[in-house]
């Protein structure tokens, strides 16, 4: 069952989209993308530590 389990997420529309979206980013400026996901990552703890 548990291959199955993948199979399924695999083939999953939310899959494809991030398949699309990982596309994009490598296509486009990766370093610039990895810098916002940093900067929402230290917001979010930021909030969180208050």
């Amino acid at each position: 069952m548990p291959n199955q389990d993948i199979l399924v997420l695999e083939q999953s529309r939310s899959a494809a989209v991030f398949e699309n979206y990982v596309e994009d980013v490598k296509n486009q400026n990766p370093e610039a993308a990895l810098g916002w996901v940093r900067l929402q990552y230290d917001q979010l703890i930021g909030e969180c530590a208050k």
